[in-house]
């Protein structure tokens, strides 16, 4: 997610748009005790301090005050930034950036019965990730970053907030070890998209939701007609201000395939099969 992309939800002349919202989203009892938490708890807390929210009675939800991690919530659950009409529910679900899991806990949410990877890359990211996931047993969690191969990758902190950490290509002298800090970054497993469908056990994907920070430019360029014939839906943020190339890259390669663009939504373009 862009650093533009959350300094337009942050503006306070929105938020009774925003409290309007949780109630519409949420029982009005659940809502309250939400809102109370983002609003009123915890701007008090330190900043990076876990609190949680009731999302569902079974899976609550951890975020760090301080943080646009309420910022992404509201962007998820209260303005259905992942909501997309499918036709047909899907069975297999691929989240690569999934970040602290807010993405992944709406689709679980949304489709009980399907199977969800959450791929993130950033280990405090990831960590969230895998406590979010925890009431929702459809979702595996991975520790990498998606890409166009599985050569050696290193995370880096642009400085921009936990959302935009970007992953580079580390060198074929990088050391296999993932964690192992590799200049200036810190090394991470690389996986493709034909990888985690592999790894998934099912024969298509659903939907795949992308949110890697520019990487969609090396996803695009390498050979991706093995699972792009098996995908029926996609969910993007095209970052072309990280690296020029990503809409045409994308553009060329889902051009080839019967998918239409549906309505985008605030930061994301639509692609769905066939319909």
């Amino acid at each position: 997610m862009s650093v533009s992309a959350i300094s337009k939800l942050a503006p306070r002349l929105k938020r009774p748009v925003f409290d309007a919202l949780y109630f519409a989203r949420f029982s009005p009892s659940r809502a309250m005790e939400i809102r109370r938490m983002t609003r009123r708890v915890s701007p008090t807390l330190p900043v990076g301090e876990r609190f949680s929210i009731p999302l569902t009675e079974r899976a609550p939800l951890q975020l760090r005050a301080g943080t646009t991690d309420i910022d992404i919530f509201e962007q998820i659950f209260l303005r259905r930034d992942c909501a997309v009409s499918l036709g047909k529910d899907p069975r297999l679900i691929i989240d690569g950036g999934a970040h602290l899991g807010c993405s992944a806990a709406f689709f679980a949410v949304r489709y009980p019965n399907a199977k969800i990877i959450a791929v993130e890359a950033q280990k405090d990211n990831f960590d969230l990730l895998q406590a979010n996931a925890k009431g929702f047993p459809n979702i595996t969690c991975i520790h990498g970053a998606v890409w166009g191969n599985d050569m050696p990758l290193m995370v880096q902190d642009v400085g921009a907030g936990s959302w935009s950490f970007r992953v580079a290509a580390a060198g074929t002298d990088a050391p296999k070890q993932t964690g192992v800090e590799v200049g200036g970054g810190v090394r991470v497993g690389a996986f493709t998209i034909n990888k985690l469908l592999e790894m998934s056990g099912q024969e298509r994907i659903g939907l795949l939701k992308l949110d890697i920070e520019g990487a969609e430019l090396e996803v695009f360029l390498s050979p991706c007609d093995g699972w792009l014939s098996k995908t029926d839906a996609i969910i993007i943020e095209l970052h072309e201000g990280h690296k020029p190339g990503c809409i045409a890259a994308f553009e060329a390669a889902t051009g080839r395939y019967p998918f239409r663009r549906r309505s985008d939504t605030a930061h994301n373009r639509v692609l769905v099969r066939g319909v």
